[in-house]
C-alpha cells in the first residue's frame, strides 16, 4: 500500500511530496526565513577544522505527557540511553553505529545539564504533567509555542528536547512524524524557537536494557528503534540537511554525500546503492544518518557534515555560547552525567587522588605493569594538554604548570575527571 510522506527541505530546498512502499516517519523541520546565498552558504561551511576541540553541548528533556504513570513518561534509563546514542554517533566511538571508514568523528559530545537557568540541581530531565502534550497539526505554530510555554530553558545554554505523547498524523500514521527539528541553518534568528520535539517512543534504543522501553513504530516494521531518530534530528539541530531532494540543484551543500533524488528502500539491502542516482553520483549514501534509512542501516556523519555542524556552533547567534567553558560551569558541566564521568565509574584498573589537586596527582593501578601504560590528560574541550605512561603502581605526575579548571585523565578508554585548584 502507497502511503505519503510530507516534508519540509532545508532553506534552499523545495518542498517535496514523496511516495513509497511505506511510511517513513522521520522529521519535518521549520527553518528561519533569513537565507544566506547558498554559494556563500557553501563557502563559510567548508574553511573549519577540528583541530582535536571537542565542543560539549548541554541538553535538557521536557518530558510532556498526561500519563505520569503511563508509557510516555519516559524513564531516566531510556534518556541516559539516548545520550550515550548521541554520543557515541558523534564521537565515532569503537562499538558505535559510526565506525564506517567513510564517516568522521564530529568531536561535538552531549550532556544532561546538572544545573537549571536558576542555578540549582537537575538531571536534565524537566518532567511537566499536562494535558498539553499532543502535537496534532503539523506545523501548527500555536501548538508547537504552547509547547514552549509548558517548558523552555533559554535555547543559548541548552539544548531543549521536548518529548511528546503524540506527533501529527500524516497518511493514515497513528503515531505521526519520527521528529521535528527546529533551527536557524545558517540564518540569523528572529526568535528563540531552535530545539527538538520528538514522540517519546523515539528515544534510546531497544538494546539499552531499560524497562518499560516502548516502539509504537506505526510502519509497523519498528524500523526507528535503536536511538537514531534525536542523532537525525541533532543533526538538523545543527545545520544539516537530508541528503536527498531535487537533482540539479546541490542538496544538502556537502560534494560527500552524492547527490540522490526520493526515497531510500526500507530496510537495509543493496538495492538502495542505486535508488534515486542523480548525475555523477555512482553509489547513494543511504548509510548516512541524514538519509531516510532505518536505524540498523545508519552508521557516518561525513566531514563535510561535521564542518557544517562545528561552523553552526561557532557563528550562529544562540550556539556560540552553548559550547563556552562559561556555559559548561554554568549548567553543570563539571558534576554532569556525561559520556566522561559515565565511563570512568566503570573502570576499575586507576584511581588518581586527591581530587581537587594543587601541585601534584597521584595515580594508582589496581593491574600488574608489564609494558609501557600510555594516558592523556585533556581539558573540557577535548585538548590535549599532557601525555605520559604509567611506569609503576603508584605513580605522581606535576601539575604544577597547569591553570586552575577542570580536566580529564583518559586510559585504556576510559576518563577520570579531577579538579585542578
Amino acid at each position: 500500500m502507497k502511503k505519503i510522506l510530507l516534508f519540509v527541505q532545508v532553506i534552499f530546498l523545495h518542498q517535496v511530496l514523496f511516495a513509497q512502499d511505506r511510511e517513513i516517519a522521520r522529521c519535518g523541520n521549520e527553518f528561519s526565513t533569513q537565507e544566506i546565498p547558498v554559494a556563500e552558504l557553501l563557502q563559510n561551511n567548508r574553511t573549519t577544522s577540528t583541530n582535536g576541540v571537542v565542543y560539549k553541548i548541554p541538553v535538557v528533556f521536557h518530558v510532556l505527557t498526561d500519563q505520569p504513570t503511563g508509557v510516555s513518561n519516559i524513564s531516566e534509563c531510556i534518556i541516559q540511553n539516548q545520550i550515550q546514542i548521541l554520543n557515541n554517533c558523534f564521537r565515532r566511538k569503537t562499538g558505535a553505529p559510526n565506525t564506517n571508514a567513510a564517516g568522521a568523528d564530529a568531536e561535538i559530545e552531549f550532556y544532561l545539564a546538572r544545573k537549571n537557568p536558576s542555578g540549582g540541581a537537575t538531571n536534565g530531565i524537566n518532567r511537566v504533567t499536562t494535558s498539553n502534550c499532543n502535537y496534532t497539526t503539523q506545523g501548527s505554530s500555536t501548538q508547537l509555542n504552547s509547547f514552549r510555554a509548558a517548558a523552555k530553558w533559554p535555547v543559548d545554554m541548552y539544548l531543549n528536547i521536548w518529548v511528546l505523547k503524540t506527533m501529527p498524523t500524516s497518511g493514515g500514521i497513528a503515531n505521526g512524524v519520527r521528529g521535528e527539528a527546529f533551527k536557524g541553518g545558517t540564518a540569523t534568528f528572529g526568535s528563540q524557537d531552535i530545539g527538538i520535539f520528538v514522540h517519546y517512543s523515539y528515544v534510546g534504543s531497544k538494546n539499552s536494557g531499560c524497562t518499560n522501553i516502548t516502539y509504537l513504530d506505526a510502519t509497523g516494521f519498528k524500523a526507528y528503534d535503536q536511538g537514531m531518530t534525536l542523532v537525525h534530528e541533532v543533526g538538523h539541530y545543527l545545520n544539516l540537511a537530508h541528503t536527498y531532494g531535487t537533482c540539479g540543484t546541490n542538496i544538502d551543500g556537502c560534494d560527500d554525500t552524492p547527490s540522490v533524488t526520493g526515497l531510500p528502500n526500507a530496510f537495509c539491502g543493496t538495492n538502495n546503492n542505486t535508488k534515486g542516482l542523480c548525475s555523477g553520483a555512482t553509489r547513494r549514501q543511504w548509510e548516512n544518518y541524514m538519509d531516510y534509512t532505518d536505524d540498523a542501516c545508519m552508521d557516518r556523519f561525513t566531514t563535510c557534515q561535521v564542518t557544517r555542524m562545528r561552523t553552526q556552533l561557532t557563528t550562529i547567534a544562540f550556539y556560540k555560547n552553548l559550547i563556552t567553558s562559561g556555559n559548561f560551569t554554568a549548567t553543570g558541566g563539571d558534576i554532569a552525567t556525561s559520556v566522561s564521568e559515565a565511563s570512568y565509574t566503570q573502570a576499575g584498573e586507576l584511581k588518581i587522588y586527591p581530587n581537587p589537586i594543587s601541585d601534584r596527582l597521584t595515580i594508582v593501578s589496581e593491574k600488574s605493569l608489564s609494558t609501557k601504560d600510555p594516558y592523556r590528560i585533556v581539558n573540557i574541550y577535548g585538548q590535549s594538554i599532557k601525555t605520559g605512561f604509567i611506569l609503576s603502581n603508584a605513580q605522581s605526575v606535576n601539575m604544577t604548570d597547569l591553570p586552575a579548571g577542570i580536566y580529564f585523565l583518559e586510559h585504556n578508554k576510559q576518563s577520570y575527571r579531577f579538579i585542578k585548584q
